[in-house]
């Protein structure tokens, strides 16, 4: 299930992420941190294909797990993995 799809040259969050995001009150940034990492996607190739430094994207961890109240990131994407299914 892609979370976010280009439609339009923008891109489109699916159901279950916008949920996510609205449960918790995420940005569509945020969420995209969360899946590309789900995904495998770490480090500086996360940062490369959100178009950021990786001091950005530990940011915009920060804030999810601020937001979230959990303090691991992979508690973060295992709740945001399950909600998917």
């Amino acid at each position: 299930m892609a979370v976010l799809h280009a439609e339009d040259d923008r891109l489109v969050m699916s159901a279950a992420a916008r949920a996510f995001a609205r449960e918790y009150g995420l940005s569509a940034r945020e969420i995209e941190v969360i899946a590309l990492t789900a995904a495998g996607i770490r480090g500086r190739e996360l940062a490369a294909r959100m178009s950021c430094s990786i001091h950005t994207v530990r940011e915009y961890w920060q804030r999810v797990q601020r937001k979230t109240g959990i303090a691991s990131r992979g508690a973060v994407v295992a709740k945001y993995s399950s909600r998917r299914r």
